[in-house]
Formats: structure tokens, sequence, C-alpha cells
């Protein structure tokens, strides 16, 4: 999944770019598997630890689904500056993830 926005400042388009993909991601855990979602957040190995996560694309996570005491996990993605290197513009943000589909397909999908 790709989500891209222009900046605002104080990190507003990042924060909701994130929580857009991460919505979307719970849903599908939610009403797909009846799984619930678990997220952790980390700054980006190769940077300096700073206050915000999300200073200089430093951001990434992992997704897990948690389902009758098992924790697996199905997908992750971080701030990228492909977008706003091919633009020219700096203020171009980005967020990519990825499913790992092989995982989700052996899951049991829900009881309707």
């Amino acid at each position: 999944m790709v989500s891209t926005a222009k900046d605002k400042g104080s990190y507003l388009r990042e924060k909701e770019l994130l929580k857009r993909q991460l919505q979307f991601y719970n849903e599908l855990l939610q009403t797909k598997y009846d799984g619930k979602m678990a997220v952790t957040l980390r700054p980006r190995t190769g940077y300096t630890a700073c206050e915000d996560f999300f200073e200089k694309m430093g951001l990434n996570f992992k997704i897990y689904m948690q389902k009758e005491g098992d924790r697996i996990e199905i997908a992750d993605g971080g701030f990228v500056d492909w977008i706003s290197k091919l633009t020219g513009d700096k203020k171009d943000r980005c967020l990519i993830s990825g499913l790992g589909l092989e995982r989700l397909l052996s899951l049991p999908e829900k009881d309707h």
C-alpha cells in the first residue's frame, strides 16, 4: 500500500498517513479473520535516536495479528523519500506497507 500527502508541519500528514494505513489493516483483520491487531513502532536503523520518530523519515512499523493465543507477523512498512526525490519537493510525504499474503492465505477466515 502506498499513501502520499503534502507536509503541513508538525508531522500532521505523517500521522494521518500512518493512522489511515493502520485503520485499514485493523479493519481487515477484525472483519475477515476475527483477529486483533498489535503494532510495533520503531525508529529505522541507521538513524540517530530522536525525540520524534518521524524525523528524517525514521519511522517503521510491524503489524501482528493476535488470535487464539498466537501472534503472527503479517505486515510491515515505513516512511520513504522516493516521492519527494521524484517530484523534487521536500514536502511530499510517502508511507509504504506490505502485507504477507502467504501468511493470510494460510489462516482460517472468520465464520459468517
